[in-house]
């Protein structure tokens, strides 16, 4: 079994801070002021703690109860990688779609740089697919018609 150091070990722990706190404030405690996040999804990259915490409060808007069912968490060198499942309540609409009232889910795999006990970079990197799908944006039968040729497709 591979030895974790211990800064290592403290990335982990302060990472792991941001999906336990009592609130979202508290969980961003440990983010640096000027942190860089990138997220394919968005426009352009966030730079900054005050203009991450507007995106995320519109996403916290749309989705209640958000849990994050953490599966691994791995680090070195101060890179920490969590590999989870995220799920909530859609309440609000979000990006254009109409909330349904369901509860939705979908994988996750996102990393965070810590640096002197601050994340510093964080690189979300969602499901695309299967948020689009849980969120009703995307129509899986239609998308199971589209691929129907492809052996390898299973429509979940």
């Amino acid at each position: 079994m591979p030895v974790v150091n211990e800064p290592d070990k403290q990335a982990i722990k302060i990472v792991e801070s941001l999906f336990t706190a009592e609130s979202l404030e508290d969980g961003f405690d440990i983010v640096a002021d000027d942190v860089v996040v990138l997220d394919w999804t968005m426009d352009s990259e966030v730079r900054g703690k005050s203009e991450l915490m507007e995106r995320i409060h519109v996403l916290d808007e749309a989705l209640h109860d958000g849990n994050f069912d953490i599966k691994h968490m791995f680090a070195c060198d101060g890179m920490v990688v969590v590999d989870a499942v995220y799920s909530a309540v859609f309440v609000s609409a979000y990006k254009g779609v109409a909330a349904h009232g369901q509860k939705v889910s979908w994988k996750m795999r996102d990393m965070f740089l810590v640096e002197n006990n601050m994340v510093t970079r964080m690189w979300y990197a969602s499901d695309t697919l299967e948020m689009a799908k849980a969120l009703g944006a995307v129509d899986p039968a239609l998308l199971k018609e589209r691929f129907a040729s492809d052996n390898n497709w299973s429509g979940d």
